[in-house]
């Protein structure tokens, strides 16, 4: 073992991440489809990696990237802050404390 990493194609790369986005979302394919105003088809072949997203597609597709690695950064925080908080003993009046 050499200890290099496997390299995946572009466009598996991109048809992972396609259908990461819209499954951490919640949304169907065609509800993608729909919001992306391209057939249902499409997403499911971009997904599969045949045909990558278009210009016109996928600066959208970044952004709603963008927002999920946003909102997973903030919930890390979120969670962090709540760790150390409970390991100092405070409770910020939530749960048994001082009356």
């Amino acid at each position: 073992m050499t200890g290099e990493g496997i390299t995946l194609p572009q466009n598996t790369l991109i048809a992972m991440g396609i259908k990461k986005i819209r499954e951490m979302r919640g949304w169907t394919v065609q509800h993608f489809a729909d919001l992306l105003g391209v057939p249902a088809g499409a997403v499911k072949m971009w997904e599969a990696g045949t045909i990558r997203p278009g210009d016109l597609h996928m600066p959208i597709i970044e952004t709603l990237r963008n927002e999920l690695i946003a909102f997973r950064s903030a919930k890390v925080e979120v969670q962090k802050r709540y760790l150390r908080r409970m390991a100092k003993g405070k409770n910020n009046g939530h749960g048994k404390g001082k009356a």
